[in-house]
């Protein structure tokens, strides 16, 4: 809902925080972490770089559109996967992770002719997968990731795949449009998001946002009545 409010702190946080998540999750797989020395130097450099990497997208702003392109594009693909899982319960690893990536790269190459639209969006669509698979670790009804993975990898049924997960897709995607059309009436951006011409310009021809902006204000009272 405040994406474009808080856009460098919201970027920078999703990407350090994916970037501490895989190279934990590499240091544990490589065997790095079996010992107290290897899982506190482990954690340490993964902390270390992390937060380089969220300074960096912090500082730039185009490079933060292009990441945000990259990992709203990943979420998507997971999303859509799994959609495809339900239906036909059962599917390959390799499978899931192309698609992750192909929609991935797609969104990330869509940054840059379409700032604004992927801004608006991906920011959205982030922050409702991630509300999302939230709710459903409490609820339930939803596998884990790596529950997924390793049900795919084994060739096994999904059978987690039940009605619960109908639920929160029609949650991802209420969330979603609600986070959109707010952001589009709220109409407030970060300064790094203001004085760049770029994006400013890929805002201009935002047909789409325009229309919904003047139908926002055009219901508005009129202050002088």
């Amino acid at each position: 809902m405040y994406g474009r409010k808080q856009f460098p702190w919201v970027v920078s946080g999703i990407a350090a925080l994916l970037c501490l998540y895989l190279l934990i999750m590499a240091s544990q797989v490589l065997g790095f972490m079996e010992t107290n020395t290897g899982l506190c130097v482990s954690i340490g450099v993964a902390a270390l770089i992390s937060f380089i990497l969220g300074y960096f997208v912090f500082r730039t702003v185009w490079i933060a559109i292009g990441m945000l392109g990259l990992i709203g594009g990943f979420s998507l693909g997971l999303m859509l996967y799994s959609v495809i899982l339900a239906f036909i319960g059962s599917g390959a690893v390799w499978a899931m992770v192309l698609t992750a990536i192909s929609c991935s790269v797609i969104c990330g190459l869509l940054s840059f002719r379409f700032a604004n639209a992927v801004v608006l969006i991906m920011t959205s669509v982030i922050g409702a997968y991630e509300f999302m698979r939230g709710v459903s670790y409490f609820l339930g009804g939803y596998p884990d990731m790596a529950v997924i993975f390793a049900d795919l990898e084994n060739n096994l049924p999904l059978d987690d795949m039940n009605n619960m997960f109908w639920i929160y897709l029609c949650l991802f995607l209420f969330v979603s449009v609600a986070g959109i059309v707010y952001q589009i009436r709220n109409n407030e951006e970060h300064d790094s998001l203001k004085q760049d011409v770029n994006y400013q310009k890929n805002k201009e021809d935002d047909k789409f946002e325009r229309q919904v902006s003047r139908k926002t204000y055009s219901n508005q009272p009129n202050k002088m009545d």
